[in-house]
């Protein structure tokens, strides 16, 4: 997907601040502090059970505001404590889908293998990425409809895995399987725990589901190798529309330019 490993480790970074800020929204709408200025005081107090001794200490939750450092996994898990259910949304292997460029059969099971059992129910077969990941569900647009109310990261996940698929085997109502992320990632928007969640965040994660359309174009290093692709591209039927490489170039370009 990645066209080498300087645009891979890019990407991966870009993700790392995207969790960083949406986990963030979790902590805080779970803490009950309404912004990063009194969450360190109001974490203190929940682990402490008071304020009496408490001292102010840095600004690192304004620095997680901003993306400027990173959780340890230590810091999220004694956040997680006190918090239930913020972890999951820091430790979620659908980070690790947006990160990689491609997946074995068994990194595919060990991620799918983490969701909510929910989702694992409706997943009857698993293959390599290439192949038909839910390959005995009915349909994929049943099978969305299915998991919505499930766990937000393991529809976004399961989704983005589908949406993946149906690019690498042209399907030609792939369309709907992106309908489904934009409607949901704003859905997700409109939901409690993620109200204190910046917007960048949703619209990063919308903008990598639309740039997956030219995932294909970047998987040519080599000039030559991508110039015998084009021609067998203009051999075969046009299925998605000028409008919608455009729309996937845009989005990619709005990745690539995340934080620089």
């Amino acid at each position: 997907m990645y066209v080498n490993d300087e645009y891979k480790k890019m990407v991966a970074e870009k993700v790392e601040k995207i969790k960083t800020k949406l986990w963030l929204g979790t902590v805080l709408y779970y803490s009950g502090a309404k912004n990063p200025n009194n969450l360190d005081k109001r974490i203190y107090e929940l682990e402490h059970g008071n304020t009496k001794n408490y001292i102010s200490q840095s600004r690192i939750w304004y620095r997680y505001e901003k993306a400027e450092d990173i959780p340890r996994l230590n810091t999220v898990e004694r956040i997680n404590k006190i918090l239930p259910n913020t972890a999951y949304y820091f430790n979620h292997p659908f980070w690790a889908i947006l990160s990689y460029d491609s997946y074995s059969f068994l990194d595919i099971n060990r991620l799918i293998s983490n969701l909510d059992p929910c989702i694992m129910g409706r997943i009857l077969y698993i293959e390599e990425i290439g192949g038909s990941i839910l390959k005995r569900a009915p349909t994929t647009k049943k099978l969305l409809h299915e998991i919505e109310a499930s766990n937000s990261l393991d529809v976004l996940m399961v989704t983005f895995l589908l949406y993946s698929e149906a690019i690498d085997q042209n399907d030609s109502k792939r369309y709907l399987i992106l309908n489904f992320a934009e409607k949901y990632i704003k859905k997700l928007q409109r939901s409690p725990e993620l109200r204190f969640t910046q917007n960048i965040v949703f619209e990063f994660i919308l903008n990598f589901f639309t740039s997956l359309e030219q995932k294909n174009e970047l998987n040519f290093i080599h000039k030559e190798d991508y110039e015998i692709y084009k021609k067998i591209k203009m051999m075969a039927p046009i299925i998605y529309s000028k409008q919608d490489r455009y729309d996937a170039v845009c989005a990619f370009n709005k990745i690539r330019d995340f934080y620089d």
